[in-house]
């Protein structure tokens, strides 16, 4: 996980690293919220647009790389409009996966006493809103990976008798037979919003 305030000032050279086929190309760029006005307020040094261009830079590396974020529903102040430039932020940068949150004011913080709390049903439906965009923007990109082929490295147990390993882009893929530690190469035949489905070709 980076910050992405941090990220923009060195994108390119962090990005020569992931080069190496023994990493994955995993990157957690914790957003948080897609209006430079609650940014600002949240005390981030960086704007929605940042995050979209580092988002950019790197599926132009590679395509195939998964995006996390987080988001906060519900600070101190987020209008409708506020919210709504997180929906579009998301729907412009198509994050693989989102981490929602309803904000909570901690103890001896400044957003304990800022001006304009919201109401806990505010905050509820935004994050049914969110969540509900994230699971379709999930699954959309995941759906370009059927009849994909890559290897993997079996590294889990999943449910039943099922094993899970990961694709050079971090996301998960479930098989049906296997073992632990296998270096198999798959297909994959179906996808779903968190993970491929996928069938050894040995």
């Amino acid at each position: 996980m980076i910050n992405p305030g941090h990220l923009k000032e060195f994108l390119p050279e962090y990005l020569t690293l992931f080069e190496d086929k023994r990493l994955f190309r995993f990157f957690h760029l914790p957003v948080q919220s897609g209006s430079d006005k609650i940014l600002e307020k949240m005390n981030r040094p960086y704007t929605g647009n940042d995050f979209l261009e580092i988002a950019g830079g790197i599926r132009k590396a590679f395509p195939d790389a998964s995006i996390a974020t987080d988001v906060i529903v519900g600070f101190p102040g987020e209008t409708q409009s506020d919210f709504e430039q997180t929906v579009s932020l998301l729907e412009r940068a198509k994050p693989d996966v989102v981490n929602i949150s309803r904000f909570g004011a901690r103890p001896n913080t400044l957003a304990l006493k800022m001006p304009g709390q919201l109401h806990g049903r505010v905050k509820k439906e935004r994050s049914r809103i969110l969540t509900k965009l994230c699971a379709e923007l999930s699954l959309g990109r995941n759906q370009p990976f059927v009849g994909r082929e890559f290897e993997i490295i079996l590294d889990e147990k999943g449910k039943g008798k099922t094993f899970v390993g990961r694709s050079p882009g971090y996301k998960p893929v479930v098989v049906k037979k296997g073992r632990l530690g296998d270096l198999v190469n798959v297909r994959v035949e179906k996808v779903f919003q968190t993970y491929l489905a996928g069938t050894p070709t040995d």
